[in-house]
Order: structure tokens, then C-alpha cells, then sequence
């Protein structure tokens, strides 16, 4: 699997980003480093098989889950959208697959990150928990924070895949992921906006004012990682 990576460096200089960007810059210092991870055209049937056998499945105010498997992985899919998988041969089941996989646009994050690359610990936020699959890249010292708005994904995440259960300091909040957020007082050095549901994009996730509230939260050498793909909307930049 690949996205797009889009890395923009910010300096004082306007001209090397957006006129939007420009205005959450830190004025206090000379330069600036900050990125903003677009995921894009990432295929959501890919590893989903219709003939898996089902495992657990309801429906609440927030859409339908099912937990599915076959003979190599197991699924959560949401209406008719695939929202994470995990094999389930042993040390394998630690890795992360489908679109959060080593090669995309997440796992280029983590892989670059200056306090990555320095061997430090990491903050992690994420808005929207799925299987947890981001939490297979935790590493010893890091704290991951997940923010999600549907008790069911929780049950389902905890129960039924063990991402979660490979990190040791790993919160998750239920509530909306926006209002959340806006309380929280901690930065992050990567935070992930991938609340997204079946066909349906939340868009007051993606107003200016949330958008500025991401970059509050963010550490001046943070990522910010936007998962985008849609059917039904091109939400990538230009």
C-alpha cells in the first residue's frame, strides 16, 4: 500500500506555503517546522473478503459494525466500508496492515519524525480508533491518546483485535473527538484525523477553526496526518 506524502516546511517566508497555513505560523521564532500528512486514494476494499465468517455485529445511532474473519485476517467494517484489519498468525498480528501499514503515509510519519529518528518518546493523538491499528506502532516510552465517538468501536477494538493491548500507555477517550480535543492541554508530536464513517465525512473537522485547533495541539515540529480518501468527495489538495 501508498499515499501521497505531503510534507510542508514552514518557514517566515509565505510564499513556500498556503496563505492559510502562513497564519498559524509561530511568530516568536525564525523557523518552524511543521507537516501536514495528506493520506490519499487509498482503496477501502482491499483486504476485505464478503465470504469471512462473522464474528460480531450491531447497529447503533453511528451505523453498523461487523467483525468478520477468514482463515489470515480479521475485519471491522462499517456499513460497507473497511475500518481496519489484523492478521492473525502470531508476531504478524503486531504489525500494521490495510491503510496504516509501514509503507503509507502514517507509517512515513513515524518513520521520519525527528524524535523517531533521535530514538526519543513520542505524544500521539489520533480522532478515530478503528481496530487501534496505530498503536502497533508504539514504542516503549510513548503515549498514545485516541479519541472516539461510538462505544461499539471501542467494544470491538478491545475485544476482538489486540493492537491496543501491545501498547503500554494507551487512553482512550469516548466523546467527540472535536470537543475532546478542544479541552485537552497536552501537545502532541503526531496527531491523525481519521474519524471518518462508511461514506459520510465529518466537515466540522475540517473548518478553519478546527484546523487551528489541531495546530494548537500540536508541538512546532509536530505532523498533522489528514486521512482524505472518500468516495464521494475529492478532499485532496490541488
Amino acid at each position: 500500500l501508498s499515499a501521497l506524502l505531503f510534507i510542508f516546511i514552514l518557514y517566515k517566508k509565505p510564499e513556500l506555503m498556503s496563505s492559510f497555513l502562513y497564519k498559524f505560523k509561530d511568530k516568536a521564532t525564525s523557523f518552524i517546522l511543521s507537516v501536514v500528512i495528506v493520506l490519499l486514494d487509498l482503496p477501502p476494499f482491499i483486504f476485505y473478503r464478503q465470504g469471512a465468517k462473522t464474528l460480531y455485529t450491531n447497529r447503533s445511532f453511528y451505523g453498523g459494525l461487523k467483525v468478520t474473519e477468514d482463515k489470515a485476517l480479521r475485519y471491522l467494517v462499517h456499513g460497507q466500508i473497511l475500518h481496519g484489519a489484523q492478521t492473525k498468525e502470531g508476531e504478524k498480528q503486531k504489525l500494521p496492515i490495510t491503510y496504516y501499514g509501514e509503507s503509507s503515509g502514517i507509517g512515513l510519519a513515524f518513520k521520519i519524525h525527528p524524535k523517531r529518528v533521535l530514538g526519543e518518546s513520542m505524544s500521539v493523538g489520533d480522532l478515530g480508533l478503528g481496530v487501534g491499528t496505530v498503536a502497533s506502532f508504539c514504542k516503549p516510552g510513548d503515549k498514545f491518546v485516541f479519541y472516539e465517538i461510538n462505544p461499539d468501536v471501542i467494544k470491538v477494538a478491545n475485544e476482538y483485535f489486540s493492537y491496543l493491548s501491545g501498547c503500554n500507555d494507551t487512553k482512550v477517550i469516548l466523546g467527540d473527538g472535536r470537543l475532546s480535543l478542544a479541552k485537552e492541554t497536552e501537545k502532541f508530536d503526531i496527531l491523525i484525523v481519521d474519524a471518518f464513517k462508511d461514506y459520510a465525512i465529518p466537515i466540522n473537522l475540517l473548518t478553519k477553526a478546527e484546523f487551528a485547533i489541531y495546530f494548537q495541539r500540536l508541538f512546532t515540529s509536530g505532523f498533522l496526518a489528514i486521512h482524505t480518501s472518500n468516495r464521494n468527495l475529492d478532499l485532496a489538495p490541488p
